[in-house]
């Protein structure tokens, strides 16, 4: 099954791959591919009610891929990619469906210049 559509993942926020073990594997899968030398990934989100369970979840797989998260709070999606830059993290993840119905959420992810993972990353992601 593919993961990653053309921007990052989405799906309704109470099911696959939005369930908190699936979360926690694809926050490890993050920190071990996008993410060198153990780095700190940064995490945003909207407002949505399953933003918290969702970053919560990720930062449990980042953690067991020897990486730390910084929790951000909720900001819009251009902040991560300026903010990644500008402090020198090793990727940032923005939780947010954007203008997808409110059941809806994803996770979208930028590498340490700010810009949206290539195919090849994220394809090692979904593996």
């Amino acid at each position: 099954m593919r993961l990653f559509g053309t921007d990052g993942i989405r799906g309704k926020s109470a099911e696959f791959p939005f369930g908190d073990y699936e979360l926690s594997i694809i926050g490890k899968a993050i920190a071990e591919t996008a993410v060198r030398d153990k780095g700190i990934i940064l995490i945003i989100r909207d407002t949505r009610e399953s933003g918290l369970r969702i970053q919560k979840a990720l930062a449990k797989g980042i953690s067991d891929a020897g990486c730390k998260t910084v929790f951000g709070g909720v900001m819009p999606t251009p902040a991560a990619s300026y903010l990644v830059k500008k402090k020198k993290f090793g990727a940032a993840i923005v939780i947010s469906a954007s203008h997808n119905p409110y059941e809806d959420n994803g996770i979208k992810i930028f590498n340490s210049s700010g810009h949206n993972l290539n195919d090849s990353i994220s394809e090692n992601i979904e593996k």
